[in-house]
């Protein structure tokens, strides 16, 4: 009403300079000086209500993504438990702003679930304290362990000796079978430690098959097989070595490398999973190994002092 009053008075204090000159204006002009005031205190009126919307719904948002990390559910218990410094940070309201802070949130809650996945998937998907626990009951004679590695890895390795070395079903699953004695008393007398599990399983696997095509000759071609003997036994050492050198590798040649040699897939498959051509895909997995054995080299090297 206030502004409606200094609205007449501006408009018309030329025509009426007295106080009372409101009442001596024509019906027509109040209706139009009405209407005009209405039309502002309209427009300002939903500026405001956008405005407070627009604060609502940042802040939800900000709760929503700080607030299981925080343990609240709205926007002061996040700023008290430190996701949002001060009342500044309203300043992330911009669209730019809150895209960056939902981007080192889910960095960060994300980076702990995707290294235990990763270590879990090399280790027969247990962690490192389940199979300290599994180890434990073992040496008391609960054979848990030798069931959750029998589980999730022996038919994996029995396909992987088939792959690689052209084993026959019968000669792989007997194979894996006499690893599975093996490794299970290399985890009684504490020869075997967490780590690359799935690795040392399958690798002693391939020893023990090469050990038999030595001894048996069972078919008149198996000795003209292409195929890399891999060494009489690995150590502790290298075994150390070789798991800190793959952890160094680029994730991209970890996957490939997995592929080609651990799951048997063809160059050919794999160029048409990654739409590249076989040609390319041959060079990119000589990388690797290339890298591979330069990463073990390197980290075999004694430390300069």
């Amino acid at each position: 009403m206030f502004i409606y009053f200094i609205f007449i008075y501006t408009e018309y204090r030329h025509t009426f300079p007295i106080p009372g000159f409101y009442w001596a204006i024509s019906f027509t002009k109040r209706t139009r000086a009405m209407q005009m005031i209405l039309l502002i205190s309209s427009v300002g009126a939903f500026m405001l209500a956008w405005s407070f919307w627009e604060w609502q719904r940042q802040l939800l948002f900000i709760s929503s993504v700080c607030g299981e990390h925080s343990g609240g559910r709205n926007g002061f218990i996040v700023r008290a438990s430190g996701c949002i410094s001060s009342p500044t940070s309203i300043l992330l309201e911009t669209k730019e702003g809150t895209h960056t802070l939902s981007k080192v949130f889910h960095k960060i809650a994300g980076r702990e679930p995707r290294y235990t996945t990763t270590a879990m998937n090399k280790n027969f998907g247990l962690t490192e304290a389940e199979f300290n626990k599994l180890l434990l009951a073992l040496n008391n004679g609960d054979e848990s362990l030798y069931e959750q590695v029998f589980l999730t890895h022996f038919e994996d390795c029995c396909k992987y000796l088939m792959n690689t070395y052209r084993a026959s079903p019968e000669d792989a699953y007997d194979a894996s079978m006499s690893t599975m004695l093996e490794f299970c008393n290399r985890l009684k007398t504490g020869r075997v430690t967490y780590g690359n599990l799935r690795f040392l399983f399958t690798r002693m696997a391939g020893q023990v098959y090469l050990k038999w095509i030595k001894k048996q000759q069972k078919t008149t071609g198996i000795e003209h097989m292409d195929i890399q003997e891999a060494p009489e036994d690995i150590d502790d050492e290298s075994y150390a070595i070789l798991n800190k050198a793959w952890d160094s590798l680029l994730k991209d040649c970890q996957t490939l490398l997995e592929e080609f040699y651990y799951t048997g897939a063809t160059l050919e498959h794999i160029a048409t999973v990654l739409n590249k051509s076989a040609v390319a895909v041959r060079k990119q997995k000589q990388r690797c190994v290339d890298k591979l054995r330069e990463l073990f080299i390197g980290f075999s090297l004694p430390e300069e002092s």
